[in-house]
């Protein structure tokens, strides 16, 4: 199941300059109207150069999320305010859509959000159009966030 904010303030903790660092994320997948999936894993922020940002993450492999660890790169822009913009290659994760036969219609790849001293949290929506059967489509929105506490 996603997580949700409950009460709908944003994160805690002041804007920084720097956010390198380690984080133990969340990766919360869920397709409007149909279920959610969420999956541990990590996101090392290794480089960044003023407002340029850069590293590694995963998804870890849990009995919910048998079948999909994998790793990948993520990399971005961050404001002094704290404010993201980012990208993530998961290259297993393209994989899926693309054997699922499903195309982006709409969101892109970047992910909008913010990050603190002490928490990262960004957000996507896609319009996807999959292939259920040959010749015959569905059209459907996927929420996909990633967020977390750095530890």
């Amino acid at each position: 199941m996603a997580c949700g904010g409950g009460d709908g303030g944003g994160p805690t903790g002041v804007p920084t300059g720097d956010i390198r660092g380690h984080y133990t994320i969340t990766h919360n997948g869920s397709i409007v109207g149909t279920g959610a999936l969420s999956c541990p894993g990590d996101l090392d922020i290794t480089t960044q150069n003023g407002t340029s940002f850069s590293g590694t993450i995963t998804i870890t492999e849990t009995a919910e999320c048998s079948g999909v660890a994998s790793e990948g790169t993520i990399s971005g822009t961050v404001s002094s305010g704290g404010e993201m913009t980012f990208t993530v290659s998961i290259p297993f994760l393209d994989g899926l859509l693309e054997a699922a036969g499903c195309t982006i219609l709409s969101g892109g790849t970047t992910f909008t959000g913010t990050v603190t001293t002490v928490v990262f949290s960004g957000t996507r929506t896609n319009r996807l159009r999959c292939e259920v059967e040959p010749g015959s489509f569905l059209e459907v929105d996927l929420v996909y966030t990633i967020s977390g506490p750095k530890t």
